[in-house]
Protein backbone atom coordinates (compact mmCIF):
# COMPACT_ATOMS: atom_id res chain seq x y z
CA UNK A 1 0.00 0.00 0.00
CA UNK A 2 2.56 2.20 1.16
CA UNK A 3 4.73 1.67 -2.29
CA UNK A 4 1.32 2.08 -4.47
CA UNK A 5 1.37 5.29 -2.61
CA UNK A 6 4.86 6.42 -3.80
CA UNK A 7 4.57 5.45 -7.40
CA UNK A 8 1.25 7.51 -7.61
CA UNK A 9 3.47 10.77 -5.89
CA UNK A 10 5.63 10.33 -8.06
CA UNK A 11 3.84 9.73 -11.10
CA UNK A 12 1.39 13.09 -9.82
CA UNK A 13 4.96 15.23 -9.49
CA UNK A 14 6.02 14.15 -12.83
CA UNK A 15 2.89 15.60 -14.13
CA UNK A 16 3.33 19.14 -13.04
CA UNK A 17 7.22 19.22 -14.41
CA UNK A 18 6.62 18.75 -17.25
CA UNK A 19 7.10 22.29 -18.80
CA UNK A 20 5.64 25.27 -19.00
CA UNK A 21 2.53 25.00 -21.40
CA UNK A 22 3.29 28.35 -22.98
CA UNK A 23 6.58 27.66 -23.52
CA UNK A 24 8.12 29.75 -26.61
CA UNK A 25 11.34 28.65 -28.35
CA UNK A 26 13.91 31.58 -28.31
CA UNK A 27 14.41 32.22 -31.84
CA UNK A 28 10.41 32.83 -31.95
CA UNK A 29 11.07 35.33 -29.44
CA UNK A 30 11.33 39.70 -30.46
CA UNK A 31 12.82 40.60 -26.98
CA UNK A 32 12.63 44.24 -27.07
CA UNK A 33 15.95 45.89 -25.95
CA UNK A 34 15.14 49.75 -26.85
CA UNK A 35 12.27 51.80 -27.05
CA UNK A 36 11.72 55.32 -28.85
CA UNK A 37 9.34 58.10 -27.84
CA UNK A 38 8.29 60.62 -30.32
CA UNK A 39 5.17 62.94 -31.59
CA UNK A 40 3.15 62.25 -33.83
CA UNK A 41 1.80 64.13 -37.23
CA UNK A 42 -1.23 64.71 -35.22
CA UNK A 43 -0.44 65.64 -31.95
CA UNK A 44 -0.74 69.47 -33.37
CA UNK A 45 -3.88 69.01 -34.02
CA UNK A 46 -5.09 66.54 -30.83
CA UNK A 47 -7.49 69.09 -29.26
CA UNK A 48 -9.63 69.77 -32.32
CA UNK A 49 -9.69 66.53 -33.13
CA UNK A 50 -10.73 65.35 -29.47
CA UNK A 51 -13.14 67.93 -29.40
CA UNK A 52 -15.18 66.32 -32.69
CA UNK A 53 -15.01 62.83 -31.19
CA UNK A 54 -18.28 62.23 -29.16
CA UNK A 55 -17.71 59.46 -26.22
CA UNK A 56 -20.41 57.47 -27.79
CA UNK A 57 -18.56 57.25 -31.28
CA UNK A 58 -17.42 54.19 -32.45
CA UNK A 59 -13.35 53.47 -33.43
CA UNK A 60 -12.66 56.62 -31.71
CA UNK A 61 -9.04 55.39 -31.21
CA UNK A 62 -8.36 55.45 -35.08
CA UNK A 63 -8.86 59.38 -35.16
CA UNK A 64 -5.85 60.40 -33.43
CA UNK A 65 -1.87 59.76 -34.18
CA UNK A 66 -0.44 61.68 -31.73
CA UNK A 67 2.52 59.35 -30.68
CA UNK A 68 5.21 57.38 -32.26
CA UNK A 69 6.98 54.82 -30.70
CA UNK A 70 9.43 52.53 -31.58
CA UNK A 71 10.46 49.53 -30.58
CA UNK A 72 14.33 48.30 -30.85
CA UNK A 73 15.26 44.66 -31.07
CA UNK A 74 18.08 42.18 -31.70
CA UNK A 75 17.45 39.40 -34.42
CA UNK A 76 18.48 36.20 -32.21
CA UNK A 77 17.42 34.33 -35.39
CA UNK A 78 20.81 35.35 -37.13
CA UNK A 79 22.51 33.78 -34.12
CA UNK A 80 24.60 30.62 -34.48
CA UNK A 81 27.45 29.00 -34.63
CA UNK A 82 27.79 29.15 -38.26
CA UNK A 83 26.65 33.13 -38.57
CA UNK A 84 28.41 34.45 -36.04
CA UNK A 85 27.75 36.44 -32.67
CA UNK A 86 26.97 40.23 -33.88
CA UNK A 87 23.09 40.52 -33.95
CA UNK A 88 21.10 42.39 -36.55
CA UNK A 89 18.88 45.30 -35.10
CA UNK A 90 15.06 45.64 -36.09
CA UNK A 91 12.42 47.67 -35.15
CA UNK A 92 9.09 47.92 -35.42
CA UNK A 93 7.43 51.69 -35.63
CA UNK A 94 3.68 52.25 -35.14
CA UNK A 95 1.85 56.11 -34.72
CA UNK A 96 -1.04 55.24 -32.27
CA UNK A 97 -3.14 57.64 -29.95
CA UNK A 98 -1.39 55.76 -27.10
CA UNK A 99 1.25 53.73 -25.56
CA UNK A 100 -1.21 51.06 -25.75
CA UNK A 101 -2.13 51.49 -28.82
CA UNK A 102 0.94 51.30 -30.15
CA UNK A 103 2.17 47.70 -28.00
CA UNK A 104 -1.04 46.64 -30.17
CA UNK A 105 -0.40 47.74 -33.44
CA UNK A 106 3.33 46.88 -33.37
CA UNK A 107 2.30 42.86 -32.04
CA UNK A 108 0.37 42.77 -35.34
CA UNK A 109 3.53 43.84 -36.97
CA UNK A 110 5.51 40.59 -35.47
CA UNK A 111 5.45 37.13 -36.69
CA UNK A 112 7.58 36.42 -33.49
CA UNK A 113 6.38 36.68 -29.69
CA UNK A 114 6.98 39.98 -28.24
CA UNK A 115 8.63 40.40 -25.27
CA UNK A 116 9.38 43.16 -22.22
CA UNK A 117 10.51 43.47 -19.43
CA UNK A 118 15.10 43.45 -20.95
CA UNK A 119 14.74 46.83 -22.16
CA UNK A 120 17.69 48.76 -21.91
CA UNK A 121 17.62 52.28 -22.84
CA UNK A 122 14.54 54.42 -23.55
CA UNK A 123 15.19 57.51 -25.99
CA UNK A 124 12.62 60.36 -25.18
CA UNK A 125 12.31 63.19 -28.34
CA UNK A 126 13.02 66.44 -26.50
CA UNK A 127 9.86 67.75 -29.00
CA UNK A 128 7.27 65.68 -26.54
CA UNK A 129 8.41 68.09 -23.38
CA UNK A 130 5.91 70.56 -25.28
CA UNK A 131 2.88 68.25 -25.11
CA UNK A 132 2.84 68.22 -21.29
CA UNK A 133 -0.29 66.06 -21.36
CA UNK A 134 0.80 63.94 -23.69
CA UNK A 135 4.10 63.20 -21.46
CA UNK A 136 1.94 62.82 -18.56
CA UNK A 137 -0.11 59.97 -20.18
CA UNK A 138 3.15 58.47 -21.43
CA UNK A 139 4.89 58.28 -18.04
CA UNK A 140 1.47 56.46 -16.61
CA UNK A 141 1.56 54.32 -18.69
CA UNK A 142 4.91 53.23 -18.65
CA UNK A 143 4.76 53.56 -14.68
CA UNK A 144 1.65 51.18 -14.31
CA UNK A 145 2.92 48.53 -16.82
CA UNK A 146 4.87 45.51 -15.42
CA UNK A 147 6.13 44.16 -18.19
CA UNK A 148 8.18 47.54 -18.69
CA UNK A 149 11.67 47.40 -17.27
CA UNK A 150 11.84 50.12 -14.56
CA UNK A 151 15.52 50.06 -13.89
CA UNK A 152 16.52 50.90 -17.88
CA UNK A 153 18.67 54.33 -18.80
CA UNK A 154 16.30 57.13 -19.82
CA UNK A 155 18.15 59.76 -22.55
CA UNK A 156 16.63 62.83 -24.43
CA UNK A 157 17.30 63.31 -27.68
CA UNK A 158 17.51 66.56 -29.95
CA UNK A 159 15.06 65.47 -32.84
CA UNK A 160 13.55 62.06 -33.71
CA UNK A 161 14.31 58.83 -31.26
CA UNK A 162 13.20 56.86 -34.62
CA UNK A 163 16.33 57.87 -35.95
CA UNK A 164 18.77 57.65 -32.99
CA UNK A 165 17.34 53.56 -32.85
CA UNK A 166 18.30 53.16 -36.75
CA UNK A 167 21.59 54.45 -36.29
CA UNK A 168 24.53 52.24 -35.81
CA UNK A 169 27.36 53.74 -33.49
CA UNK A 170 30.99 52.55 -34.80
CA UNK A 171 32.17 50.38 -32.10
CA UNK A 172 28.85 49.32 -30.53
CA UNK A 173 26.43 46.81 -32.24
CA UNK A 174 23.20 49.26 -31.77
CA UNK A 175 22.16 52.19 -29.64
CA UNK A 176 21.47 50.76 -26.85
CA UNK A 177 24.38 49.23 -25.84
CA UNK A 178 25.72 52.67 -26.57
CA UNK A 179 23.44 54.11 -24.35
CA UNK A 180 23.80 52.02 -21.26
CA UNK A 181 27.48 51.75 -22.07
CA UNK A 182 27.90 55.73 -21.56
CA UNK A 183 25.65 55.80 -18.46
CA UNK A 184 27.36 52.58 -16.86
CA UNK A 185 30.94 54.84 -17.79
CA UNK A 186 29.78 57.60 -15.19
CA UNK A 187 32.77 57.18 -13.07
CA UNK A 188 35.15 58.20 -15.42
CA UNK A 189 33.32 61.18 -17.30
CA UNK A 190 31.92 64.04 -15.47
CA UNK A 191 29.15 65.48 -17.61
CA UNK A 192 27.19 62.21 -17.62
CA UNK A 193 24.55 62.10 -14.97
CA UNK A 194 22.65 58.39 -15.39
CA UNK A 195 19.22 58.47 -14.93
CA UNK A 196 17.10 55.20 -14.58
CA UNK A 197 13.23 54.75 -15.79
CA UNK A 198 12.16 54.14 -11.61
CA UNK A 199 14.13 57.20 -10.72
CA UNK A 200 13.26 59.62 -13.09
CA UNK A 201 9.11 58.57 -13.05
CA UNK A 202 9.62 59.13 -8.39
CA UNK A 203 11.40 62.25 -8.64
CA UNK A 204 9.17 63.86 -11.64
CA UNK A 205 5.82 62.56 -9.46
CA UNK A 206 7.11 63.60 -5.84
CA UNK A 207 8.56 67.49 -6.92
CA UNK A 208 7.98 67.64 -10.57
CA UNK A 209 11.69 68.20 -10.74
CA UNK A 210 13.81 65.86 -13.36
CA UNK A 211 17.11 65.71 -14.92
CA UNK A 212 18.11 63.56 -18.56
CA UNK A 213 21.15 63.45 -20.02
CA UNK A 214 20.80 64.42 -23.48
CA UNK A 215 21.92 63.02 -26.86
CA UNK A 216 22.79 64.64 -30.17
CA UNK A 217 23.43 63.81 -34.30
CA UNK A 218 26.56 65.21 -35.80
CA UNK A 219 26.05 65.55 -39.32
CA UNK A 220 29.33 66.48 -40.25
CA UNK A 221 30.83 63.47 -38.58
CA UNK A 222 28.10 61.28 -38.66
CA UNK A 223 28.18 60.50 -35.24
CA UNK A 224 26.14 60.33 -31.73
CA UNK A 225 27.44 62.92 -29.24
CA UNK A 226 26.20 62.97 -25.31
CA UNK A 227 26.02 66.89 -25.14
CA UNK A 228 25.16 67.72 -21.62
CA UNK A 229 21.56 67.66 -19.92
CA UNK A 230 18.21 69.33 -19.90
CA UNK A 231 16.23 70.38 -16.76
CA UNK A 232 12.47 69.20 -16.15
CA UNK A 233 10.21 71.59 -14.25
CA UNK A 234 6.47 70.29 -13.82
CA UNK A 235 7.35 68.10 -17.12
CA UNK A 236 8.46 70.28 -18.92
CA UNK A 237 12.10 71.46 -20.27
CA UNK A 238 13.35 74.55 -18.80
CA UNK A 239 16.80 74.80 -19.22
CA UNK A 240 19.32 73.26 -21.17
CA UNK A 241 23.22 72.61 -19.61
CA UNK A 242 25.92 71.58 -21.32
CA UNK A 243 29.13 69.41 -20.78
CA UNK A 244 30.72 71.48 -18.23
CA UNK A 245 27.48 72.57 -16.48
CA UNK A 246 26.42 69.59 -15.71
CA UNK A 247 29.63 68.43 -14.37
CA UNK A 248 29.07 70.90 -11.57
CA UNK A 249 25.68 69.70 -11.07
CA UNK A 250 26.72 66.35 -10.47
CA UNK A 251 29.27 67.56 -8.38
CA UNK A 252 26.82 69.06 -5.90
CA UNK A 253 24.71 66.08 -5.83
CA UNK A 254 27.56 64.38 -4.33
CA UNK A 255 29.11 61.05 -4.69
CA UNK A 256 32.05 58.97 -6.37
CA UNK A 257 33.27 58.70 -9.53
CA UNK A 258 35.60 61.03 -11.28
CA UNK A 259 35.34 64.48 -12.70
CA UNK A 260 38.24 66.76 -13.90
CA UNK A 261 38.43 70.53 -13.01
CA UNK A 262 41.40 72.76 -14.47
CA UNK A 263 42.49 75.78 -13.13
CA UNK A 264 45.14 77.78 -15.01
CA UNK A 265 47.72 78.07 -12.53
CA UNK A 266 50.97 80.24 -12.84
CA UNK A 267 50.04 80.76 -16.18
CA UNK A 268 49.67 77.02 -16.73
CA UNK A 269 46.33 74.38 -17.01
CA UNK A 270 46.29 72.10 -13.94
CA UNK A 271 44.10 69.04 -14.12
CA UNK A 272 42.84 67.85 -10.90
CA UNK A 273 40.55 64.42 -10.93
CA UNK A 274 38.30 64.44 -8.44
CA UNK A 275 37.18 61.34 -7.13
CA UNK A 276 34.50 62.11 -4.12
CA UNK A 277 32.35 64.72 -3.11
CA UNK A 278 29.68 65.04 -0.41
CA UNK A 279 27.96 68.01 0.29
CA UNK A 280 26.30 69.14 3.72
CA UNK A 281 23.49 71.16 4.13
CA UNK A 282 22.63 73.44 7.06
CA UNK A 283 19.56 75.66 7.04
CA UNK A 284 18.78 78.30 8.86
CA UNK A 285 14.81 79.25 9.59
CA UNK A 286 14.55 81.57 11.82
CA UNK A 287 12.75 83.71 8.98
CA UNK A 288 10.29 81.11 6.78
CA UNK A 289 10.07 83.40 3.95
CA UNK A 290 14.00 84.34 3.90
CA UNK A 291 16.03 80.75 4.15
CA UNK A 292 19.25 80.25 4.35
CA UNK A 293 21.27 77.62 3.07
CA UNK A 294 24.79 76.58 3.86
CA UNK A 295 26.43 74.16 1.30
CA UNK A 296 29.77 73.19 2.13
CA UNK A 297 31.07 70.90 -0.89
CA UNK A 298 34.21 68.61 0.43
CA UNK A 299 36.11 67.20 -2.31
CA UNK A 300 39.03 64.96 -2.27
CA UNK A 301 41.08 63.93 -5.51
CA UNK A 302 44.31 63.89 -7.44
CA UNK A 303 46.95 66.36 -9.60
CA UNK A 304 46.48 64.58 -12.92
CA UNK A 305 48.43 66.72 -15.11
CA UNK A 306 50.34 70.33 -14.24
CA UNK A 307 53.68 72.53 -15.25
CA UNK A 308 56.65 69.93 -14.80
CA UNK A 309 58.90 72.63 -13.17
CA UNK A 310 56.72 73.00 -10.18
CA UNK A 311 57.78 71.01 -7.30
CA UNK A 312 54.38 69.54 -5.99
CA UNK A 313 55.91 68.09 -3.09
CA UNK A 314 56.03 71.38 -1.30
CA UNK A 315 53.25 71.65 1.34
CA UNK A 316 52.55 75.25 1.19
CA UNK A 317 52.23 75.21 -2.81
CA UNK A 318 49.95 72.20 -2.54
CA UNK A 319 47.93 74.89 -0.01
CA UNK A 320 47.86 77.43 -2.57
CA UNK A 321 46.75 75.04 -5.29
CA UNK A 322 43.65 73.88 -2.86
CA UNK A 323 42.70 77.63 -1.87
CA UNK A 324 42.71 78.85 -6.12
CA UNK A 325 40.02 75.18 -6.64
CA UNK A 326 38.14 76.64 -3.39
CA UNK A 327 37.53 79.93 -4.87
CA UNK A 328 37.43 78.35 -8.82
CA UNK A 329 34.76 75.21 -8.14
CA UNK A 330 32.91 77.89 -5.22
CA UNK A 331 32.12 79.92 -7.78
CA UNK A 332 31.66 77.54 -10.48
CA UNK A 333 28.94 75.99 -8.44
CA UNK A 334 27.42 79.39 -7.39
CA UNK A 335 26.29 80.66 -10.56
CA UNK A 336 24.83 77.20 -11.81
CA UNK A 337 22.85 76.76 -8.34
CA UNK A 338 20.83 80.85 -8.58
CA UNK A 339 20.79 80.95 -12.77
CA UNK A 340 20.31 77.28 -13.62
CA UNK A 341 18.60 75.61 -10.88
CA UNK A 342 17.39 78.22 -7.97
CA UNK A 343 16.38 80.80 -11.16
CA UNK A 344 14.53 77.76 -12.57
CA UNK A 345 13.27 76.70 -9.44
CA UNK A 346 14.77 73.30 -9.88
CA UNK A 347 15.65 71.55 -6.56
CA UNK A 348 17.97 69.00 -7.86
CA UNK A 349 20.78 69.54 -4.56
CA UNK A 350 17.75 68.53 -2.00
CA UNK A 351 17.23 71.18 -0.15
CA UNK A 352 13.47 70.54 0.38
CA UNK A 353 14.31 66.60 1.63
CA UNK A 354 17.07 68.07 4.10
CA UNK A 355 14.09 70.63 5.22
CA UNK A 356 11.42 67.91 5.39
CA UNK A 357 14.09 65.70 7.39
CA UNK A 358 15.65 68.09 9.59
CA UNK A 359 13.01 70.70 10.43
CA UNK A 360 9.76 69.46 9.59
CA UNK A 361 7.79 72.17 11.61
CA UNK A 362 9.11 75.00 8.79
CA UNK A 363 8.35 72.23 6.12
CA UNK A 364 4.93 71.79 7.36
CA UNK A 365 4.38 75.78 7.00
CA UNK A 366 6.00 76.49 3.45
CA UNK A 367 5.67 73.30 1.73
CA UNK A 368 2.70 74.93 -0.36
CA UNK A 369 4.82 77.70 -1.46
CA UNK A 370 7.90 76.06 -1.90
CA UNK A 371 8.99 77.53 -5.15
CA UNK A 372 8.20 81.10 -4.25
CA UNK A 373 10.35 80.02 -0.97
CA UNK A 374 13.45 78.54 -2.71
CA UNK A 375 13.55 80.73 -5.70
CA UNK A 376 14.08 83.45 -2.92
CA UNK A 377 15.92 81.64 -0.68
CA UNK A 378 19.86 82.87 0.18
CA UNK A 379 22.38 80.02 -0.69
CA UNK A 380 26.20 80.08 -0.05
CA UNK A 381 28.00 77.77 -0.81
CA UNK A 382 31.94 77.05 0.40
CA UNK A 383 34.28 74.35 -1.24
CA UNK A 384 37.08 72.20 0.63
CA UNK A 385 38.86 70.80 -1.22
CA UNK A 386 42.19 68.32 -0.45
CA UNK A 387 44.73 67.02 -2.92
CA UNK A 388 45.19 63.31 -1.89
CA UNK A 389 47.69 62.21 -4.46
CA UNK A 390 50.42 64.26 -6.80
CA UNK A 391 51.68 61.57 -9.14
CA UNK A 392 55.14 60.49 -9.64
CA UNK A 393 57.64 63.37 -8.44
CA UNK A 394 61.65 64.01 -9.12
Amino acid sequence: MRKNRLIAGIITVSIFLTGCVDRVEIDRRNIISILGIDIGKEIVKEKEIAEKIDPSDPFAQKEIKKLKITYGFPDVSSLGESKGTQTKVLYFTSEAYSMEDAMVKNTSKSSRKLNYGMERALVISQDIFKYEDTFREVLDYISRNSSINKSMYVIACEGRAEDYIKYKPNAEANLENFISGLMENTQENASIIAVKLNDFITTLDKNGNAILPRIQYDVTKDEVNLTGSILIKDYKVVEELNDLESGVIKLLKGGSGSISKVIYYKGHPLDFTIKKSKTKIKTNTNNPDKLVFDLKLTMEGDISGYYYHDRLEDPNLISDIEKNFNEAIGKECARIMKFKLQDNVVDFVGLSDSIEAFHNPTWIKIKENWDEVYKNSEINISVDTKVKRIGLTK
